[in-house]
C-alpha cells in the first residue's frame, strides 16, 4: 500500500496572472511530480507481488468543476495528480493494482493552521477515505 499524502499551498490568494511561476513549478514538483516518482518506484514491485493499493491525496480544488480562484498553482498540480491517477490506474489494471485519488476534505493540519485553523475536520477523519482505500477488496 502506498498513500501519496504530498501537498503544499506556496500561493495562496493568488491570482492566476500574478502568481509567480516559480512558485507554481514548485508546488507542482512536490504536489503532481512527487507522487507520480513514487507511484513509478512501486509499481514493479507491486506488480510482481500481484497485489497493491496506491492512494493519491488531491483535493476538491483539484476538480475541474469544482475549483475557483486562488491558489493556481495548487489546484493546477492536484488536477495534474487527479490525471495521473486516471492515467496509472488504467495502466495497472490487469496486475490486482487499484489506484484512486481522494479529498480528506478540509482538516486542521500544519497546511491549514493546525490546532487554530477554523477546519472542520480532524486529519483523522480526513485519513478514514485514505483507509477505506487503502482496504479496497480487489473488485474494488
Amino acid at each position: 500500500v502506498l498513500v501519496n499524502n504530498a501537498g503544499v499551498i506556496l500561493d495562496a490568494k493568488a491570482k492566476i496572472a500574478e502568481v509567480p511561476i516559480d512558485l507554481v513549478r514548485q508546488t507542482f514538483e512536490i504536489n503532481t511530480l512527487g507522487p507520480l516518482r513514487f507511484i513509478q518506484a512501486f509499481l514493479p514491485l507491486l506488480k510482481e507481488s500481484g497485489y497493491g493499493r496506491i492512494v493519491n491525496v488531491s483535493s476538491t480544488l483539484g476538480s475541474l468543476t469544482e475549483m475557483t480562484s486562488g491558489t493556481p498553482g495548487y489546484s493546477v498540480s492536484k488536477t495534474a495528480l487527479n490525471a495521473v491517477t486516471r492515467i496509472s490506474a488504467d495502466e495497472v489494471k490487469e496486475h490486482n493494482i487499484l489506484i484512486n485519488s481522494m479529498c480528506p476534505g478540509y482538516c486542521k493540519t500544519d497546511m491549514t493552521g493546525g490546532d487554530n485553523s477554523p477546519a472542520p475536520r480532524t486529519a483523522e477523519q480526513g485519513a478514514a477515505t485514505a483507509i477505506f482505500l487503502a482496504t479496497l477488496a480487489d473488485d474494488g
